[in-house]
């Protein structure tokens, strides 16, 4: 019979033991993910955050599967984050001298890309990619269609259900 990795610890806070005895292997295993050891420490330390913020790290059963759920989300959202701000910067790229952003509204949209990330998350793969395609690469409803191997009518659908996750998004500072 193995031991909750709690009982013996010398924390009283459930949260720092499940720290203590989780976090390295968290991080490690994100970093062998992600190729990187900085990613891996950042991704397991926000797995940690939202662990507190869930209030379940006294009830935990299984603490490892629990984070590794977490951290697969978070690794999915760094991507999705990423994919964003690569297709600003490609954008970017086509944009005269005189036309470009200064750093700081390149700043502020990178964070309104952040906000609407984090907003159409409960909206499907491919309503995210009607949305996109056409608010961000200005295809024609048909475009988009062809695309995603769907009708015209479900685009019409896709970029409705995104729009209505965004409202608020933009309006933010």
């Amino acid at each position: 019979m193995t031991k909750h990795p709690l009982t013996h610890s010398r924390h009283a806070d459930p949260l720092a033991g499940l720290f203590q005895s989780h976090f390295g292997w968290l991080a490690g295993r994100v970093a062998r993910q992600l190729g990187s050891r900085s990613k891996g420490e950042e991704i397991a330390s926000e797995a940690f955050v939202r662990l507190a913020a869930s209030r379940q790290a006294e009830s935990l059963r299984e603490p490892r599967a629990f984070l590794l759920v977490v951290a697969r989300r978070l690794i999915s959202e760094l991507r999705r984050r990423s994919v964003l701000e690569a297709s600003y910067l490609d954008a970017l790229r086509t944009v005269s001298a005189e036309t470009a952003p200064s750093p700081e509204e390149h700043n502020e949209f990178l964070q309104l890309l952040q906000r609407m990330d984090h907003a159409l998350r409960g909206v499907s793969p491919k309503a995210r990619a009607a949305f996109f395609f056409y608010r961000i690469d200005h295809l024609r409803h048909q475009d988009i269609a062809e695309r995603l191997n769907v009708s015209v009518s479900m685009v019409r659908k896709y970029i409705d259900t995104a729009e209505r996750a965004c409202v608020g998004v933009l309006d933010r500072p």
